[in-house]
């Protein structure tokens, strides 16, 4: 005779690589406080280059971000965050750069650059206004 488990277990799937398992009774604010701390993780920083300071003017913001993190997952991600409304996602995977310790070398880990277009209602205050 096989018994069955007390609780049901919820399961989430997000990008075929994240796997959240949830009782029952889980609430949905809950599931989403858990979800977005995990995609937080992944937004790496924000891009300071000359080009991507040029493109503010336009909305497009420059993040860093994990490699296996796909556009809907930044779009959540920013959204969330930052309480903005995302129109645009592009992403790019960066080269690897070599990195020398002593006589060794090695390389630096490899990111994705995302660059985020915003709504033309919204923006991200990046730096404060001196």
């Amino acid at each position: 005779m096989v018994r069955k488990s007390k609780y049901i277990i919820k399961t989430f799937y997000i990008d075929k690589l994240c796997k959240y398992n949830f009782e029952a009774n889980t609430s949905l604010n809950a599931i989403d406080d858990v979800l977005s701390y995990n995609l937080l993780d992944d937004i790496k920083q924000i891009s300071t280059t000359k080009k991507s300071l040029w493109s503010l003017e336009n909305k497009k913001y420059t993040f860093l971000v994990s490699p296996w993190i796909s556009k809907t997952l930044i779009k959540l991600a920013i959204e969330k965050f930052f309480n903005v409304r995302v129109r645009k996602v592009n992403t790019s995977i960066l080269p690897l750069r070599k990195k020398y310790v002593g006589r060794y070398t090695g390389f630096k880990k490899r990111l994705k650059k995302a660059i985020v277009t915003l709504d033309i209602k919204d923006e991200i205050s990046l730096f404060s206004d001196i």
